[in-house]
C-alpha cells in the first residue's frame, strides 16, 4: 500500500508499505524520482499490477498548484522518470486523489480547476488510445458533487459501489466516507454556466440557490467567482427553479428544464445582468 507521510501544505512525501496482520510493516520511502526533495508529494495510488503510480505533486514542469503525475516501473524493477498526465486531466488549480478503475479504464481525481461545483470535485477522465492521452473528464455530477470538498473517489471490484471523503452538513464532522450505490446507467448531466454582471457599483456576495421545481428538493448554495463573477453548475434531469441574488441587487428568478435522451443538452448557457434593489 501507499502512504503519505508530511505536515498539511508545508511538507509531504510518499512511503511504501505491507499491511499484515493488524499492522504496517516494511515502511519505506520511495526515492528521489517520486519525492523530489523541492516539492510536496501528496497523494498516490497503484495503476495496473502495481507497475506504475499515480500520485500527485506540486514540482516544477506541472499546470499550476498541485498536477497528478504518473511513474512506471521499468524492466528492471526501479522506477523510471515521472511525466506529467497531461492538460486533459491537470488545470492551473489543484488535484489531488488519482485513482484507477478497477477494470483500468478510467482515472478518477479530485479537481478545483475544471468546472468545479466548488471547492475539490470528482471527475472521471478516460485514457483515449488514439490520442494517447486521457480524455477531457467529465465532472460525476449531484449528489456525488455538492457546493463544498468532494474527493478520493474510489470504486469497488464489482464497480456496484463508490466510496468518497466529503463534507456534508449530515457528516459527524470534518471529512467523513460515504458509500455511493452506482446506477447501471448514469444520468446525463447538463452545465449551467454564466456570468454575473451589473451596471452600476459591484457584486459583493453573489450565490446562486438551486431547487427543485417548486420546493420539492434542495440542491444547493453555488458561489460564482467573486472576481470574474463566473459561475457553473452541474444538474442532473429535471426541472429546477433557479435564485441569484447580491448585497443591493434584486434577486433574479428562473426556471431551467434539463432533458434527457434524445432532447439532451450538455451546456446551458446564462448570463445575468443584476439591477440595483
Amino acid at each position: 500500500m501507499l502512504l503519505m507521510k508530511g505536515l498539511e501544505r508545508i511538507t509531504g512525501d510518499i512511503f511504501e508499505a505491507e499491511f499484515a496482520n493488524g499492522s504496517l510493516e516494511n515502511v519505506a520511502k520511495l526515492g528521489e524520482r517520486i519525492n523530489s526533495p523541492k516539492s510536496r508529494e501528496i497523494a498516490a495510488s497503484y495503476g495496473e499490477d502495481r507497475n506504475s503510480i499515480f500520485f500527485v505533486s506540486d514540482r516544477e514542469g506541472g499546470y499550476g498548484g498541485t498536477d497528478i503525475w504518473i511513474v512506471k516501473k521499468l524492466p528492471t524493477g526501479v522506477w523510471g522518470k515521472p511525466y506529467n498526465a497531461g492538460d486533459g486531466v491537470n488545470t492551473e488549480r489543484d488535484e489531488a486523489f488519482p485513482n484507477l478503475s478497477p477494470d483500468g479504464k478510467s482515472l478518477f481525481f479530485s479537481s478545483k480547476g475544471h468546472f468545479s461545483m466548488g471547492g475539490f470535485d470528482i471527475f472521471e477522465s478516460k485514457w483515449d488510445l488514439d490520442s494517447n492521452k486521457f480524455s477531457a473528464p467529465r465532472n460525476l455530477g449531484y449528489p456525488v458533487n455538492s457546493v463544498d470538498d468532494d474527493m478520493n473517489y474510489r470504486q469497488s471490484m464489482s464497480g456496484r459501489y463508490g466510496y468518497i471523503s466529503a463534507l456534508r452538513p449530515e457528516g459527524f464532522g470534518d471529512y467523513d466516507i460515504y458509500r455511493l450505490t452506482i446506477a447501471d446507467v448514469d444520468p446525463e448531466f447538463s452545465v449551467l454556466r454564466g456570468v454575473l454582471s451589473t451596471d452600476n457599483g459591484s457584486l459583493d456576495n453573489s450565490a446562486i440557490t438551486v431547487n427543485g421545481v417548486r420546493g420539492t428538493e434542495f440542491l444547493g448554495t453555488y458561489t460564482p467567482n467573486q472576481s470574474s463573477q463566473r459561475f457553473v453548475v452541474i444538474l442532473p434531469p429535471g426541472e429546477f427553479d433557479v435564485l441569484v441574488t447580491a448585497d443591493g441587487k434584486k434577486p433574479v428568478a428562473f426556471e431551467v428544464k434539463i432533458l434527457g435522451k434524445s432532447s439532451f443538452q450538455p451546456e446551458i448557457v446564462r448570463d445575468i445582468n443584476m439591477e440595483d434593489e
